[in-house]
């Protein structure tokens, strides 16, 4: 498997969805290891960058935390709308996102994704999946773009 893609077989993604900042997204299970209240959440504030919100430690490492809004939708996200409650961490990654509440898990068939055949504007978009009114994550390139921003 490639850094920028997902393996994508006959079998369907199971995802976990979420809202944040009135977009539903699909992120595949497969690559998160758990959800923490932000509220819960003591965060050390980040100069790094402005879409990183702050980093907590998690097994002695530092777990950077993004404004997802600010990272995904830069083009109409106003900051002070923001009204994120949660985190996902991503597994084998120092990264999380922040979201505004969890849907549900959804099984979404392969047949169902409208693949991204430009990924160079949104390299974190997998696709959509109308049938669920969602936007299928990237999560490998969504984290090889995260990473490569702060070199």
């Amino acid at each position: 498997m490639s850094v920028a893609s997902v393996d994508v077989d006959s079998e369907p993604l199971q995802c976990l969805l979420v809202k944040m900042y009135g977009v539903k997204l699909a992120l595949p299970v497969k690559y998160l290891q758990g959800a923490h209240d932000l509220s819960a959440m003591n965060l050390e504030l980040s100069v790094e960058a402005d879409w990183i919100l702050g980093n907590y430690a998690e097994s002695g490492k530092m777990v950077r935390v993004v404004d997802t809004g600010m990272w995904i939708i830069p083009e109409r996200y106003e900051p002070d709308k923001a009204g994120y409650t949660e985190l996902v961490k991503f597994k084998d990654s120092d990264w999380a996102i922040t979201i505004d509440s969890m849907i549900g898990s959804q099984e979404i068939e392969e047949s169902l994704i409208t693949w991204n055949k430009n990924p160079q504007s949104r390299p974190w978009l997998l696709g959509t999946c109308m049938q669920h009114q969602c936007a299928v994550v990237n999560v490998p390139a969504l984290l090889h773009g995260l990473n490569a921003a702060l070199q």
